[in-house]
């Protein structure tokens, strides 16, 4: 179902006052996604606006807080639950401090991002103990085509997979 215009002004606004309430932790700022608004703190991404509601990134800690006080995990779609975010109790956001402290703590929820350039896992030791080693040109050596155009095993691969 369409958002009407009405509805997408109102969740617009109520984004804004998340975001002047969350501007002591910081670089906060809200990116529209997928129907709603998601919630950074840098490049953090630890809450989300959907329907004129706030969510929080919570972990095994943090969310029986959440259950505590009654709130629900974010449900998107009615098949949809992700319990990873949870909904925000309102006198929680209308308290700066308040929201401050909750919004740390989603924070902290969020899993470190993998670097890029890391290095690969090593690779699984073959039943003689050496790692394995695949070359392309085994690969290209190890099958060479058949008339009907199927990949054919040559003998050397052969006499290696046994």
């Amino acid at each position: 179902m369409a958002m009407k215009k009405k509805d997408k002004a109102r969740d617009a606004s109520f984004v804004a006052f998340v975001v002047e309430q969350l501007a002591p932790l910081g670089e906060v700022r809200s990116k529209s996604m997928f129907g709603g608004h998601g919630v950074y703190a840098g490049e953090r991404f630890f809450a989300c606006v959907d329907d004129g509601r706030l969510y929080f990134r919570v972990d095994d800690v943090t969310r029986p807080r959440y259950e505590a006080r009654g709130m629900g995990p974010f449900t998107p779609m009615p098949k949809m639950v992700m319990k990873s975010y949870y909904e925000v109790p309102v006198d929680v956001i209308e308290d700066a401090a308040e929201l401050a402290r909750w919004a740390r703590d989603a924070m902290a929820a969020v899993p470190a991002k993998k670097k890029k350039g890391a290095q690969p896992a090593a690779r699984k030791p073959t039943r003689l103990g050496a790692p394995r080693q695949v070359a392309k040109e085994t690969k290209a050596v190890a099958r060479r085509p058949t008339r009907l155009g199927a990949p054919k095993k040559s003998a050397r691969a052969k006499k290696r997979s046994r």
